[in-house]
Parts: C-alpha cells; sequence; structure tokens
C-alpha cells in the first residue's frame, strides 16, 4: 500500500481521538494521581516501560513513574523556545536517566515529554530515525534531519490536514469529533508534526 499523507492524517486523527488526546488533557489538568495513571497508560501502549525498571521507584516506596512526573510537570512548551532545542531535551533525558540507574531514556523521554508540550517537542522513535538515515543516539542530527525533511513536506501535510473534516466522514463517530473540532485541531502544529511522524513511522517500517 502506498503511504499517503491523506492515509496518515486520518490514521492519527484515530489514534489521537482513542489514545493521545485522554492522555493529553489529563497532563494539563488532572490532579497528580491523575498524571500518574494517564502516564502509566501511556509508557505501556508506546512500550517504553523497560526503559524505567521499578527498583527505581516502586521498590523504593514511590509510585510508579513518580520520578519522570517530577521532572516533566513543571515543564511547558516555552521552555523549549528558546535555546537549541536537541540540548534542551536532553537536559530531560539525563535528569531522567538520573532517577533511573543512568539507563538510556532519551526515546522514552521525547514520548513522555510530548504528553505533557507537544511542539516544539519532536519524537525521538527508531522506525522514525531509519527513515530519514539517522545514526543511532544522535538527537542534533536526527532533529536537523528531521526538521529539514519537515519543511519540503509541509505543504503537502497541510493540504492533507485540511481535507480531514470530509476524510473522516464515516470513519469518524460524530459523537467522537465534530467536524468543527476537527477542523480546529488538523492545522495545528503540533497535529501536522504527528501525522508527519506516522507518515515516517510508516516508511521506516
Amino acid at each position: 500500500m502506498k503511504i499517503t499523507f491523506e492515509y496518515c492524517s486520518l490514521h492519527y486523527l484515530k489514534q489521537w481521538l482513542k489514545d493521545d488526546k485522554p492522555i493529553v488533557q489529563t497532563m494539563r489538568q488532572g490532579t497528580r494521581q491523575e498524571k500518574l495513571k494517564a502516564l502509566n497508560t501511556f509508557i505501556n501502549f508506546y512500550q517504553v516501560a523497560r526503559n524505567f525498571p521499578r527498583a527505581c521507584d516502586i521498590e523504593l516506596g514511590k509510585a510508579r513513574y513518580e520520578p519522570v512526573l517530577d521532572i516533566i510537570d513543571p515543564l511547558t512548551a516555552d521552555d523549549f523556545k528558546d535555546g537549541d532545542l536537541a540540548t534542551n531535551i536532553q537536559s530531560v533525558a539525563d535528569q531522567i536517566s538520573a532517577q533511573y540507574n543512568g539507563k538510556g531514556v532519551l526515546s522514552a523521554t521525547t514520548k513522555v515529554l510530548w504528553t505533557k508540550v507537544q511542539a516544539p517537542v519532536v519524537i525521538y522513535d527508531s522506525r522514525v530515525r531509519k527513515a530519514l538515515g539517522s545514526p543511532t543516539g544522535n538527537l542534533p542530527k536526527f532533529l536537523n534531519k528531521w526538521q529539514a525533511q519537515y519543511q519540503q513536506h509541509e505543504n503537502q501535510v497541510h493540504a492533507a490536514c485540511l481535507m480531514l473534516p470530509k476524510l473522516a466522514t464515516g470513519e469518524i463517530a460524530p459523537n467522537a469529533a465534530t467536524p468543527d473540532y476537527i477542523e480546529s485541531i488538523a492545522t495545528q502544529d503540533w497535529f501536522k508534526q504527528r501525522v508527519f511522524d506516522i507518515y515516517l513511522w510508516h516508511i521506516g517500517g
């Protein structure tokens, strides 16, 4: 099957409504306990729990992923708009790694950080890295390649997202998302970037 931006936009809309939206809303507005539960759900969904040994939270008498929440909870998108994005993301990854016995947590960090911040954070994923031809573990090169490719395709992504209210007809239950709601999110930067992520993820599979 040919992977198109129209297909990827609809794919991510479904994922957003079913999986990501409830998590993001909770990470913005939920209680501490609700945020911990949301992180647990998200980390299991994205299959990165192995990066966070239980010996570093539960076995120390803490809630599961409590050290992760303590680090990302105060952060906002504004914390990543100034300075070098790779450096800012790596700083968070280093803080989380220090809480989990020095485990390599770069990919997992970008995923959990995205739940709190969205754009300009870009998720570092092995399949996306493969699609970009970026070396393993090099976040600056990954981001440079990702951003260069996104700039080349942004108009196509934008056009596909503009079509979503019509593309979603018959695919999305009206009680899950109205056309007005779909239109309101479809051209936001964070949404378009995730559509591009889905595209690269399929290419790198």
